[in-house]
C-alpha cells in the first residue's frame, strides 16, 4: 500500500515538474539567441560608426553565430537608411515558434523582442 501511495505521489510530482522544465528549457534556448542578436546589434552598431550605413551581409560584421549552442535558429539581417533589424528564428523542434528580434537605429537606440514562449 505503501508503495502505491509512493508511485503515486511520484506520478503527481513528474506531472507538475515536467512542463515547468520544459518552459525554463525553453526560456534558456531563447536567451541564447538574444545574445546573439544583440551582439549583431552591437556589431551593425559598429558598422555603422566606420561607414555611415547599415549592412545586411553578415560578412561585414565584426560578430560570428556560437556553434554548438542550444538554440538552433536561422539568422536574419534586413536594413534600411535609418536602422537595421537582426531576428532569430528557431528552426529545430525544441525551438520551433521561438524568436527574438532586435532593431537598431541610427542614433544608437536598440531594442530586443522576446517571442514564442
Amino acid at each position: 500500500m505503501e508503495l502505491l501511495i509512493v508511485v503515486i505521489i511520484v506520478g503527481i510530482l513528474a506531472a507538475v515538474a515536467l512542463p515547468q522544465f520544459s518552459k525554463a528549457t525553453k526560456r534558456a534556448r531563447l536567451s541564447e539567441g538574444t545574445t546573439t542578436v544583440g551582439a549583431y546589434l552591437t556589431a551593425e552598431w559598429a558598422y555603422f560608426q566606420e561607414n555611415n550605413k547599415f549592412t545586411a551581409a553578415k560578412t561585414d560584421l565584426l560578430a560570428q553565430e556560437p556553434a554548438g549552442g542550444k538554440f538552433d535558429y536561422a539568422l536574419s539581417l534586413t536594413t534600411n537608411p535609418t536602422g537595421a533589424q537582426v531576428v532569430g528564428t528557431g528552426n529545430v523542434t525544441e525551438t520551433t515558434g521561438l524568436t527574438s528580434t532586435g532593431t537598431i537605429d541610427n542614433t544608437g537606440k536598440r531594442t530586443i523582442t522576446e517571442s514564442g514562449l
